[in-house]
């Protein structure tokens, strides 16, 4: 019997190819363009224009940008060119108001807002005006062993509402639950169909006391991670999903692009060269110094000597043979892949890959290392970046091209 690992190696749940060898790593020259920021909206005094920390940008057909501030349950509409147009939402639980708003997105000429905890979507057009909501009961299950829990995330066409089911954090760091499954739900909350299981992988990082079971903990994200990751594709039934963990070698590795349809068909796989840095001894070191600064005067590190502390910061954490080729991402409202690669430990700019819709490379287009990327199409992205005083600002930045006939 022959065993196809690339085939089992990557996603199995997901039903990638047939037994056969990986498509090789594509070397053609990509074109690399550069980016220059536009605009910036944000102020440190002016009421109007003083920003609290924002997750999430939406951007209009008309170049409106949407931006989702938790913290204050808003959203913020500006102008193309950063005149702020109205605010909707505020705190509450009735109609346009939200508790916990955590996801934003657009459908043709509505806008959407999740607030998980009136568990419903706001809907709103994108002037502004309430059209409605749906409110979705938490009590869908599926057929899993955990008896897992629905949390709806993405409002799709034609009434569907993309899901996760809940996975507790410490069932993912113990291996009680391995894989994030996604599912189809209708508005009754009942699920249809299982979309997805992607495996979680060495993705979470604990830190606490291990002698102490009582002992406050920490759950972040572990920042040599591996696992895949994985978007919803733009305007279509399927995912984007990244292995990063093809081809490991000493100095880096490649990785893998796939776009999945929620019935499990391949539409595109393609591998990809990963030029990383190896995760030298001293960047691991700088790593693990700076986390253990940072939580000497939180909650875990109180009363607790340096030396304990960095030993329970290095018990769980992750360092693979060589580090991922890809650190992040996103899906342009055109359709296209932006995936974040990784270089240099101290590179003095981030490089993105971008893909088309059908996968193939269009460029790779240099952005600031201080850059959130929040939104993108194949001409601009949009963001946010802080000043030196951790003011929040909304940006914009356009891709450069060259001149027909530059170089």
């Amino acid at each position: 019997m022959r065993v196809c690992v690339a085939a089992l190696s990557f996603l199995p749940a997901l039903g990638l190819g047939a037994c056969g060898e990986r498509p090789a790593a594509t070397e053609s020259p990509i074109p690399v363009l550069s980016a220059t920021e536009v605009l910036r909206v944000g102020s440190l005094d002016d009421p109007d224009y003083a920003l609290t920390w924002f997750s999430m940008v939406e951007v209009g057909p008309d170049g409106r940008i949407y931006t989702l501030h938790p913290m204050e349950q808003v959203v913020r509409a500006f102008s193309p060119d950063g005149a702020l147009e109205f605010v909707i939402g505020g705190r509450g639980e009735g109609p346009g108001e939200f508790l916990r708003p955590f996801e934003m997105g657009r459908i043709s000429d509505t806008l959407w807002v999740n607030d998980n905890a009136n568990n419903r979507f706001t809907l709103f057009s994108l002037a502004g005006e309430l059209i409605g909501s749906v409110r979705v009961p938490l009590n869908a299950q599926v057929d899993d062993p955990d008896a897992r829990r629905a949390l709806p995330e993405t409002l799709l066409p034609g009434g569907r509402i993309h899901a996760a089911l809940l996975a507790p954090t410490h069932k993912i760091v113990d291996g009680t639950i391995t894989h994030d499954v996604r599912v189809l739900m209708d508005r009754d909350g009942l699920v249809t169909d299982t979309i997805a299981r992607i495996p979680f992988g060495e993705g979470t990082w604990e830190i606490t006391d291990p002698d102490n079971p009582r002992a406050a903990r920490l759950y972040t994200g572990q920042p040599l991670a591996d696992s895949p990751l994985s978007a919803l594709a733009f305007g279509e039934d399927a995912f984007w999903v990244v292995d990063r963990t093809v081809g490991r070698g000493d100095t880096g590795s490649d990785y893998e692009v796939a776009k999945i349809t929620f019935a499990g068909d391949t539409v595109f796989r393609r591998a990809f060269p990963a030029n990383v840095e190896p995760a030298s001894d001293a960047a691991i070191d700088s790593l693990l110094t700076t986390t253990t600064d940072r939580l000497a005067d939180g909650p875990i590190g109180q009363g607790v000597g340096r030396g304990k502390l960095r030993g329970w910061v290095e018990r769980d954490f992750y360092r693979p043979s060589a580090r991922a080729g890809v650190m992040a991402l996103i899906v342009g409202r055109d359709g296209t892949l932006w995936l974040q690669e990784a270089g240099k430990w101290e590179a003095e700019a981030d490089t993105w890959l971008v893909l088309g819709p059908d996968g193939e490379p269009l460029a790779r287009v240099t952005l600031p290392t201080d850059l959130r990327v929040l939104a993108t199409d194949a001409n601009n992205v949009w963001g946010s970046r802080t000043d030196e005083l951790d003011v929040p600002y909304v940006v914009r930045f356009r891709v450069v091209r060259a001149e027909p006939g530059g170089h």
